[in-house]
């Protein structure tokens, strides 16, 4: 577990956070995992994602995934289509492409 630590010595306190359970960083996780497979995607199980992803099973975990599925589904970065009823499959669009290239740019630039 990865724990970023904030502390503030004038008023004495901190907040710490996990950062694996960030959804921003799972969302880019996620896009990075779809962008290798455009074509086929990933099946959509919430368990084995979250595993995948984070290398976790917990609720935290779980949650963290559905707000970063979240995200990306209402920013039009990523599609779920539904093959049946219980088999349903997440694909990467071409704007999640572009974000992923341009946070990959960004990143870069920063190192």
């Amino acid at each position: 577990m990865n724990v970023l630590m904030f502390i503030d010595r004038p008023k004495d306190w901190f907040f710490d956070e996990d950062v694996e359970l960030d959804p921003f960083l799972c969302s880019i996780q996620l896009l990075e995992r779809l962008s290798s497979r455009q074509t086929f995607g990933l099946k959509y199980n919430r368990i084995s994602l979250v595993h995948n992803l984070i290398g976790r099973r917990s609720n935290e975990a779980i949650n963290s995934l559905d707000t970063a599925i979240v995200i990306l589904t209402s920013r039009r970065l990523i599609k779920i289509e539904n093959e049946s009823e219980f088999n349903s499959q997440i694909l990467i669009t071409n704007e999640g492409l572009h974000v992923l290239k341009q946070f990959k740019e960004a990143m870069t630039d920063v190192h």
